[in-house]
């Protein structure tokens, strides 16, 4: 490593990376106040495909890939020069031209009077993971197109069927007249299942934005818009502990919607009984909603969050089987965690859990 004129504060910092072991994955890189590099480290040269020789007292925009405005690197340093540590997204250029995905902290090093004397930033390679949530949202879309495509010949498979119905209803025997009830219900049972799929795949392409959410107002909303059925089934609610949390206040509707839709679907024969309720420990709210239902066996736990995936057939009970694989997929979106704690007979838990 060449000579500098960084402080000893920079050069004991130098010293003490370049003692880690080499088979660190993350990158390091320490640059002067004026941005030049004055260390980068082995991680740093086997990602990029520099040599340190390459990038020692260049800038690091050596890298750059043209992917972030200019606004982006005010902020950064704006953010650095203010003291402060600068968290972010970075697409870097390597030297054979490929792009690498990092997410890199920037932190200023102070010397023992508490001056700033050059600044160190360590980047997590997330290159594969991008790739594979573009593949992934690559998919969702293609789904999510075929699904509203599908739509509307359905539509007119239905329509058609009930116009020969009506046609030829005097020509037709009773079989046949059964046969065009099938082609229509099944008909309209495939576009059920289709506007289920659009739902699921829309979750994280068209969600609203996070705003503080008092889920007691979103608790209380649900219980209002399903009153009728709360009613019939005799259902007692209890709810306790409720905050107010940074979501999607609509989608976070749908969860407790359809848990608490799941506890009268799927109650027992005492009178039902739903508890909501809501914990905080270590930054974390788990929500629960507990109800003293059907239960359900516990090597289906994990089963039942898949799309589509009901353990009773035979149009039992009513659904697509999509309601937990939704709910699953919203609390992802949110960062967050879905279990469910029951056995048969027990009732059943269904909690999650969102960041404080």
């Amino acid at each position: 490593m060449q000579d500098t004129d960084c402080d000893t504060t920079a050069e004991a910092s130098i010293r003490r990376l370049a003692a880690v072991p080499d088979q660190i994955e993350d990158t390091v890189v320490i640059t002067d106040l004026q941005g030049d590099i004055i260390y980068v480290n082995p991680a740093m040269e086997r990602r990029s495909g520099y040599t340190a020789d390459e990038l020692i007292g260049q800038n690091p925009r050596v890298q750059k890939s043209g992917s972030h405005p200019e606004e982006f690197y005010r902020e950064l340093w704006d953010t650095l020069l203010a003291g402060e540590t600068f968290r972010g997204d970075f697409i870097n250029r390597n030297k054979d031209g490929s792009l690498r995905y990092e997410e890199k902290t920037i932190s200023p090093i102070r010397d023992e009077s508490g001056e700033i004397t050059c600044f160190a930033a360590t980047g997590r390679d997330v290159t594969d993971r991008r790739a594979a949530e573009q593949a992934l949202a690559d998919l969702e879309q293609f789904a999510f197109s075929a699904s509203h495509d599908l739509q509307t010949p359905l539509r007119s498979i239905a329509r058609y069927v009930q116009m020969l119905d009506r046609r030829y209803a005097d020509q037709l025997d009773e079989r046949a007249r059964e046969y065009i009830q099938r082609a229509v219900a099944g008909s309209k049972s495939m576009e059920t299942l289709l506007h289920s799929l659009l739902e699921y795949f829309s979750v994280g392409s068209r969600g609203e934005e996070y705003r503080p959410t008092d889920t007691r107002e979103v608790v209380d909303d649900v219980i209002e818009g399903l009153s009728t059925s709360l009613v019939e089934a005799g259902a007692e609610i209890v709810r306790s502990g409720l905050p107010v949390v940074t979501a999607d206040g609509t989608q976070l509707r749908q969860v407790f919607h359809n848990l608490i839709d799941n506890a009268v679907k799927f109650r027992g024969e005492e009178p039902l009984r739903i508890e909501v309720s809501a914990e905080c420990h270590d930054h974390v709210w788990a929500f629960s909603v507990q109800d003293n239902g059907i239960g359900i066996e516990p090597e289906y736990h994990d089963q039942i969050f898949g799309i589509f995936k009901r353990l009773h057939g035979g149009g039992q009970y009513p659904g697509t089987g999509a309601g937990l694989a939704l709910c699953m997929r919203i609390i992802e979106r949110h960062r967050g965690r879905m279990w469910v704690d029951s056995g048969p007979g027990a009732g059943s838990c269904f909690c999650f859990s969102l960041p404080a």
